[in-house]
């Protein structure tokens, strides 16, 4: 799973940032849901290798994308808070998941399909809703006035760190992202044998 995150940082570039957030947010909600229909281990197996995939191509671009709106001195608190929601969320985790089994046990679903229904269907309806309101850059913050879009865009070009996103429309109605991409950059990632030893490193960390 450790090769994916650049793929995912990459795609930032080619698809619009609220459309890849919210695709690969249902991506995961959808099978974290599909839990709860299998009847085989095998099945079961196939959908959380699934479902890895799902998580590493988010989480390790929220960072990525924190920079189109941050600073290089404020990115590192922010990317901090986001990394703490991961133990915060696990703190609950436990206990919710006692909760959502106990009332399995009185209903006519199965205490462990119901885990993973409660579990996975949320994520679909953020999804749907980020669709259309997540930004794609300070210049496309809804959230802000047009003064506040411009003093943003301002702050982050001094650095040289302006999102390499157009917020310019297409003739399609489409934000030209494809067109604003680096592939020279790209191809000089994929010859860099750092990019492999890191993908190979990772994860023999989590062995045992």
């Amino acid at each position: 799973m450790d090769v994916l995150p650049a793929n995912k940082n990459t795609s930032y570039h080619i698809l619009s940032p609220h459309v890849y957030i919210a695709v690969c947010v249902f991506f995961w909600g959808f099978l974290a849901s599909c839990q709860s229909l299998t009847t085989s281990f095998q099945q079961l197996l196939a959908i959380r290798l699934l479902l890895g995939i799902g998580e590493a191509t988010f989480s390790p671009g929220v960072p990525f994308y924190l920079s189109f709106f941050y600073r290089r001195d404020e990115l590192a608190f922010r990317a901090a808070l986001q990394i703490s929601a991961a133990p915060l969320a696990s703190s609950f985790a436990g206990s919710l998941a006692y909760l959502i089994v106990w009332l399995g046990d009185k209903s006519p679903i199965q205490s462990w399909r119901l885990l993973f229904l409660v579990e996975g269907f949320p994520s679909i309806v953020v999804a749907i809703i980020s669709w259309s309101f997540v930004a794609d850059s300070p210049g496309t913050a809804w959230f802000l006035s047009r003064r506040e879009r411009k003093i943003a865009q301002l702050r982050l070009r001094k650095e040289g760190q302006e999102p390499k996103i157009s917020n310019e429309k297409t003739h399609t109605g489409k934000q030209d992202t494809a067109a604003r991409m680096d592939w020279h950059g790209v191809a000089q990632t994929l010859k860099d044998p750092k990019a492999y030893i890191t993908a190979v490193r990772c994860p023999l960390w989590q062995k045992p």
